[in-house]
């Protein structure tokens, strides 16, 4: 699982309300999740802000324990 749907789903944010706030579109949010689109550094940059995270900490891997 990536940063970006670990937040989310630890949040207990739907991917519409979390592409809502970061203005791009749902289903871009979801290819970014799965891996298949590489967001641009304008929705890097909005969606790290909806967790209040950097763009560099929502790129960073998680660790599973």
């Amino acid at each position: 699982m990536n940063r970006l749907k670990f937040e989310r789903t630890n949040k207990r944010l739907s991917q519409t309300h979390v592409a809502h706030v970061a203005h791009i579109p749902q289903p871009t949010l979801s290819q970014i999740e799965l891996g298949r689109l590489v967001p641009t550094p304008e929705e890097l940059q909005r969606l790290a802000a909806v967790f209040g995270l950097t763009p560099s900490e929502l790129l960073e891997p998680v660790v599973p324990r």
